[in-house]
């Protein structure tokens, strides 16, 4: 992966958890509604992560970690340097929340508090059909898939024959059909990196597979292809199951769409990147900072919002309480992200003791 197309996956990355800020920014509770229209993008953004997640994956695994200890420790370390401390946080931002203005918080939120911090901590909170939400914190839901797509893709990285169908079968039988069902996504992304690493395509067919990707994006958007889908799919499972038993999943025919055509977007950068001589990468340290705080972002906007709007009373209709709003909570994630992904050294530190002492047992099958 060349450094152009490591700054633009970095500015795909930060963009895509501004989106899914705005989109649970738009509750009248907040900004008085007027971001409504976000409220549909907000699952196309996490399509994307799931997409650059199983491409950055796939680089790491290829070009740094050479067996499943090291796999293991940089998966870990990543997911709990701020998965803890959000969920942490969470809880105590959702009480002190709700002690000052209960009408922010839905009172479901803080139904069986262990049972939710622990499902979340461990990522069983989506297993089959489980949906158990972290309090206030809604894109908590999504590490309940990405950590078994981490441990799929480690199965079928460092094991081989049998082993590997066995563990797969295993793995797969915890998970359940609903994660099962966005795992083609994610793995679009690896094979994206496969495609990037093998080959660069002309500089035409190149700027064809950049721009056509985000163009018929736009035009399935505009024709309302995601909604027509839908109605579809909820007409042949059945409106309860659709609704329920699949939960965040059930938008899976646009998500491989989507998908799809995020990883032809990738294709496309990194091949006509290797068209573009810059010696310099304009606004390069910008986006590399910005990028450095999307985990925190991503996993704490929510309840910081709903914390902000609580202490400050917010008034949703008035534009200084919207900006004062969103400026807190931005402000709040860049003072957090310093103790949390900034700090995954430390973690991994942790993890290294722990991992390589725990599971040495386990074949470190070289690459």
């Amino acid at each position: 992966m060349n450094k152009l197309t490591s700054v633009y996956l970095d500015l795909v990355r930060f963009s895509a958890a501004v989106i899914v800020l705005l989109v649970h920014a738009r509750y009248e509770r907040f900004t008085s509604g007027w971001l409504s229209p976000l409220k549909n993008y907000g699952n196309d953004a996490v399509i994307v992560f799931f997409v650059l997640s199983g491409f950055v994956i796939a680089y790491c695994v290829d070009q740094k970690e050479k067996n499943f200890a090291d796999y293991a420790v940089s998966r870990l370390s990543r997911l709990y340097s701020v998965v803890l401390p959000a969920l942490l946080l969470t809880l105590v931002l959702d009480i002190w929340g709700y002690a000052v203005d209960p009408s922010i918080y839905v009172a479901s939120w803080f139904d069986q508090p262990v049972l939710r911090f622990a499902t979340n901590l461990v990522f069983v909170n989506q297993l089959w059909f489980a949906d158990i939400g972290a309090f206030s914190n809604a894109p908590f839901w999504s590490l309940g898939y990405e950590f078994w797509y981490y441990v799929i893709f480690g199965v079928v990285a460092f094991s081989t024959g049998r082993k590997r169908a066995f563990l797969l079968a295993i793995v797969c039988a915890i998970m359940g059909p609903k994660i099962l069902l966005l795992l083609p996504v994610w793995w679009m992304g690896a094979w994206a990196y496969s495609v990037t690493k093998e080959r660069t395509f002309s500089l035409t067919a190149s700027w064809v597979l950049f721009g056509g990707s985000i163009l018929m994006y736009v035009v399935l958007r505009a024709v309302d292809l995601p909604l027509r889908l839908s109605w579809r799919t909820a007409e042949f499972l059945g409106p309860d199951f659709y609704e329920h038993a699949l939960a965040e999943s059930r938008n899976f025919l646009f998500a491989y769409i989507a998908g799809a055509l995020v990883t032809i977007n990738f294709i496309g950068f990194s091949s006509l990147s290797n068209y573009i001589g810059w010696k310099k990468i304009p606004l390069e340290r910008v986006i590399r900072f910005l990028a450095s705080y999307t985990f925190t972002l991503y996993l704490l906007h929510q309840p910081l919002l709903n914390f902000f709007a609580a202490l400050l009373h917010n008034n949703p209709n008035t534009l200084r309480d919207q900006v004062l709003l969103m400026a807190l909570t931005l402000v709040a994630v860049l003072v957090i992200g310093e103790f949390t992904e900034h700090k995954k050294a430390w973690w991994k530190g942790v993890f290294d003791k722990l991992v390589k002492r725990e599971i040495s047992f386990v074949p470190n099958a070289s690459r």
